[in-house]
């Protein structure tokens, strides 16, 4: 059961990550256009794949713990919502995975200040320093992604923050070989199989 669920995880966190990047379009249109309709159906990748990590968040801990119920419910609002802050975070800096290249600014030069604010653009810019990096460079997507991948999936655990930069580094190698957009690949197995895997390594720990 633990083989086939996880078998799974490796269709549907793919395919709700696709759908978050519109991306599903490089495929055919009518496999996204219906997010066009609202900003709520919009949304609805980025909630169901939160909503999938706290199913099994609060099954997985419930399981450790045995606590009761309303105890499970908690952890699954939590769980959910902590997955959906990482998955709406800012995800420009490492949308191009050879670093941030464009010159946003128009002064000619494309360096920090072509970047735009938010929420981790301190926390990434720190930890890339540290490890000798900046915006501009490929490494600053490695950090970015880890980052990210570690809000999203810290209710299973956080492994998201080693799989989400290595699916990624291999999604970007599709661009020129494979069919369909490069930012398909990207999302598609670098943000869903990341999902999929720190799902993954929960279940086989936990169950």
């Amino acid at each position: 059961m633990q083989i086939l669920f996880i078998f799974l995880s490796f269709l549907w966190f793919p395919f709700w990550s696709a759908q978050a990047g519109r991306s599903m379009r490089s495929i055919s249109e009518k496999l996204d256009e219906w997010q066009s309709k609202s900003s709520f159906r919009a949304a609805i990748p980025e909630i169901v794949i939160a909503v999938s990590i706290g199913v099994i968040a609060a099954t997985g801990w419930q399981a450790v713990f045995d606590f009761g119920f309303y105890w499970a419910v908690g952890v699954f609002i939590v769980s959910a919502v902590v997955a959906y802050a990482g998955k709406q975070s800012a995800t420009w800096a490492y949308l191009n995975w050879e670093g941030h290249t464009k010159d946003n600014n128009g002064d000619g030069v494309i360096n920090e200040k072509d970047g735009r604010d938010s929420t981790m653009r301190g926390v990434n810019d720190w930890l890339a320093a540290r490890l000798g990096y900046r915006l501009g460079d490929e490494g600053y997507s490695w950090v970015w992604a880890f980052t990210k991948g570690l809000i999203t999936t810290l209710p299973l655990g956080g492994t998201g923050a080693i799989f989400q930069p290595l699916w990624r580094e291999v999604a970007s190698h599709a661009k020129g070989r494979l069919p369909f957009e490069h930012n398909f690949w990207m999302e598609f197995v670098g943000d869903g199989f990341a999902y999929a895997s720190a799902a993954g390594v929960f279940i086989i720990i936990v169950f």
